[in-house]
């Protein structure tokens, strides 16, 4: 009787201790599967934020920047449709780089209004240059919105390096060198601020190689 007892106390001692064993390996398991899903989880956060960084616009800066514009809207008859109040109050310049809205300010020159801006620069990461990087060249797009339409307009530039050349100049520069909507372009025919007309049709924005239309003075009544 005595030796019956003796032997199920060992063989509940036995159980207890296998039990508590297997449950001590089931808590090291799980302790280990959560340590391995915070050490992935960690992985990803900084994959996450190199990624950011990596994507994060650079703007090609140099010493001498001309990146100005002075857009020009009018309607399918040539007439200024910037000198319009309500119709600039609709304008929306965004820069598709720098993931920014634009500030235009209006002015009048020779009699002509214009809606200046400045387009964003290229990105420095994606500027193509020539063997020597002396030349390069790279684009930005803004997207304009007016009266409800809308147009990504891309600009063409060019920056070249004097620095470590005997020139006149000396120095760096970046300046536009043209603009594309769609499969029309045109050349930057100043030195400074280049001038676009946008055609304001009844469905959609269109670029114009036409030269702007100085507007005629009222006449007092």
């Amino acid at each position: 009787m005595i030796q019956d007892f003796l032997l199920h106390n060992i063989y509940n001692s036995r159980n207890i201790s296998n039990r508590i064993d297997k449950e001590m390996r089931t808590t090291k398991t799980w302790r280990n599967i959560f340590v391995m899903c915070a050490a992935l989880l960690s992985l990803a956060s900084c994959s996450s934020d190199d990624e950011e960084v990596r994507q994060e616009y650079q703007p090609a800066h140099r010493s001498a920047i001309f990146n100005g514009v002075k857009l020009v809207l009018t309607d399918e008859d040539g007439n200024n449709l910037g000198g319009q109040t309500e119709m600039f109050s609709t304008l929306r310049i965004y820069g598709n780089l720098s993931k920014q809205y634009v500030l235009p300010e209006r002015l009048t020159q020779d009699g002509i209004t214009y809606i200046k801006f400045n387009a964003d620069l290229p990105d420095e990461r994606y500027i193509n240059y020539n063997k020597d990087k002396h030349f390069g060249t790279g684009t930005s797009t803004m997207t304009i919105t007016v009266d409800g339409k809308t147009a990504h307009l891309t600009f063409a530039f060019e920056t070249i390096d004097n620095s470590n050349r005997e020139q006149i100049y000396g120095g760096n520069a970046i300046h536009i060198k043209g603009a594309k909507l769609g499969n029309k372009a045109i050349a930057n025919e100043e030195n400074g601020d280049m001038v676009v007309v946008l055609i304001v049709d009844e469905d959609r924005l269109s670029l114009s190689d036409e030269v702007p239309i100085p507007e005629k003075p009222q006449q007092p009544a």
